[in-house]
């Protein structure tokens, strides 16, 4: 006959297993989350100065637009800069560049992304630089930035001059058959019910006496 004392000891024996093996695991995950934090913590202390130099660069580009704002971010993560829509610019842009870290790999991402609306034109959308939290060198990182910052004011300059995005916005110079943005003509003036364009002061004065030209014979005729 089995031993009732015996049965009970296999019992407490595997209950005291699973209770050491759940302190195990428990003080497993606290001492996790622990070297977790201290690794977010580290994070935040690498990553100030070069929040810094992202803000201060994004500042930089945006004084250069009445259209642009800096849009603020209550968790400190990602700088954004939106671009409105105006005559010069038609179309809306939004700029941003975040910094992240993922404590699984240990690793930081600083990501850039650039929206424009209507997408009319080829562009780069999407960056991404990686570094190792012990190896995250801010100069580098910031001369990163400066050259996506770059690659985004070449991409915006774009919708100035896109004939994509001056579709209503074109016009041709009768004198020399110019194609030129009715914004930046030199000169305009309204005859028949229609407004006329040129791209200089030349072009109009051509203009202006080629129709007194005609005009001179039309009345010589009568």
């Amino acid at each position: 006959m089995s031993n009732h004392k015996d049965f009970s000891a296999a019992i407490e024996a595997r209950l005291s297993a699973v209770a050491e093996r759940n302190t195990r695991r428990r003080q497993a995950t606290e001492a996790e989350m622990a070297h977790r934090r201290a690794r977010l913590a580290a994070f935040a202390n690498a990553a100030a100065p070069l929040r810094q130099h992202i803000d201060r660069r994004l500042r930089t580009l945006a004084s250069y637009f009445e259209n642009a704002t800096l849009l603020d971010d209550a968790e400190g993560a990602t700088s954004v800069c939106r671009f409105e829509h105006t005559p010069r610019f038609p179309a809306t842009a939004k700029l941003s560049l975040s910094l992240a870290y993922d404590a699984a790999s240990e690793e930081v991402t600083l990501a850039y992304d650039f929206e424009i609306l209507p997408v009319l034109i080829e562009y780069q959308r999407h960056d991404q630089l990686f570094s190792p939290l012990e190896q995250l060198d801010v100069e580098r990182a910031t001369r990163w930035v400066e050259q996506k910052l770059v690659e985004c004011l070449d991409t915006y300059m774009q919708l100035e001059t896109s004939p994509r995005y001056h579709r209503g916005d074109l016009a041709v110079d009768p004198v020399c058959g110019m194609q030129i943005r009715k914004a930046d003509a030199a000169l305009h003036i309204e005859l028949g019910g229609n407004t006329i364009y040129f791209c200089a002061k030349a072009c109009y004065e051509q203009f202006v006496a080629d129709q007194a030209g005609a005009l001179t014979t039309k009345e010589g005729q009568q």
